[in-house]
This record gives structure tokens, sequence and C-alpha cells, in this order.
């Protein structure tokens, strides 16, 4: 492999239901976050790990606790702390 077909993942909003990723290399980059007009904050994962899908986008303010989504901490914290 060439370092310029180094695979690039560029996350915009990577925390946030409403991201946005646009997949390249190193050759490419610089056009291609120009014509997917890439807004901050955004975060670039350079490498093989760039080449994969990150999955589907979590709320890390949130957890499922009885079958009821409830903002808030772990399950062993909340019994930690009663």
């Amino acid at each position: 492999m060439q370092v310029l077909d180094t695979p690039v993942a560029m996350i915009e909003n990577a925390s946030l239901a409403h991201r946005r990723e646009c997949r390249s290399d190193l050759s490419a980059m610089e056009q291609d976050a120009s014509a997917f007009e890439l807004k901050s904050p955004a975060i670039l994962v350079i490498g093989a790990a760039g080449g994969r899908s990150l999955g589907p986008p979590q709320n890390p303010y949130k957890t499922q606790i009885a079958g009821k989504e409830k903002p808030g901490l772990s399950r062993a914290f909340l019994r930690a702390a009663s």
C-alpha cells in the first residue's frame, strides 16, 4: 500500500445522533472534505481504523435501566450509590 492510499475517516459531530461520515484516502482527503462540506467539530481517523465502519451513533448520556431509557449513569454506579 502506498502512503497516499492510507484510509481516512472524517467524522463530523462524532458523538451526536446527527453525525456525518466521509471516507477517503490521504491523496483525496482535502478535495473530499471540501465536497462533503465538512464542518467543525470533526474527528479525523487516519489508518486502518479509518477504513472501518464505526457503527451507529450512541448517546453516551443515556443508559437502559429496567427496560426504560433514563438519563444517567451505569447500573453498577447506581447500585453502589444506593
